[in-house]
């Protein structure tokens, strides 16, 4: 078994990025397997230096340990970091057919409307690839419009999860319910791709941590974080004994061992698309 933590550093580590870290040590651990540590950094707007290195802090301070990748920011920077590997993606993404988009955001907000999906507006138009004023995108089956390029010239997020997990030989993921839709597209993705190796991923999803108003936890919502919990004082301990309670678990655990003893590991499994 072979899984990975893949944190974005857009935003300090919240109480949902644990919950996920947890299950997804437990797994591999339980199994066996190796565990690496992937930083998605892919969005440079969102991304801070101070929020790489919480997550290594965060990590250590806590006791989550991992097989491989990068042990300190500087590290992650000089080796690790995936806009090293920009023209990489950039090729995958340009090997796919593709068609420019002139859409703004707003524009793009109106077509989608409630079905949740872009309609291909732009497929028509031959608009040309301009790095900095038209994104790409693709047609995958029931998925039309997905972006692989941004307008803001940088790799999706769907094409770099796709590349990456196929570069570390990814046999397992654990992620939460909110990602199914998500899976299903970089499933999509990778047979666009000609990856047929992707479809042999075992996707498992999990319970997602609710806020007070039973919103789901976090960056984007301002949720809050680890740091702000270890800045009152509070323990390493203390983190698990609240995550244990914010998860519905009993007898609260004071350490990842002791959280992950108590926690049943049976979700949902969506080995891949038909």
């Amino acid at each position: 078994m072979i899984s990975r933590l893949a944190p974005t550093p857009s935003g300090y580590l919240h109480w949902g990025n644990l919950y996920n870290f947890a299950l997804t040590w437990a797994m591999v651990r339980q199994a066996g397997g190796r565990l690496a540590l992937r930083i998605d950094d892919v969005d440079a707007s969102r991304m801070r230096t101070e929020y790489v290195e919480n997550i290594f802090s965060m990590l250590d301070w806590l006791g989550i340990d991992y097989d491989e990748g990068p042990r300190s920011s500087r590290e992650f920077f000089d080796r690790y970091s995936q806009a090293i590997r920009k023209s990489e993606y950039f090729e995958r993404a340009r090997a796919l057919t593709t068609y420019a988009c002139r859409c703004s955001r707003k524009q793009i907000e109106a077509r989608v409307g409630k079905s949740g999906v872009y309609d291909g507006f732009c497929q028509d138009k031959k608009h040309h690839f301009i790095a900095g004023e038209t994104a790409l995108r693709v047609d995958l089956d029931a998925a039309p419009g997905v972006i692989v390029w941004t307008r803001d010239d940088r790799p999706s997020y769907h094409l770099v999860s796709v590349i990456e997990d196929l570069r570390l030989g990814t046999t397992h993921l654990m992620r939460g319910q909110d990602l199914r839709d998500s899976s299903l597209i970089q499933q999509k993705l990778a047979r666009a791709l000609g990856e047929t190796r992707y479809s042999e991923i075992e996707h498992r999803f999990h319970p997602l941590l609710l806020d007070s108003q039973g919103k789901k936890l976090s960056k984007s919502a301002n949720s809050d974080s680890l740091e702000q919990f270890r800045a009152r004082g509070e323990t390493a301990e203390r983190v698990w004994c609240e995550l244990s309670r914010r998860a519905g678990l009993a007898p609260v655990a004071a350490n990842l061992r002791a959280f992950v003893s108590q926690t049943e590991l049976a979700f949902p499994v969506v080995v891949s698309e038909p």
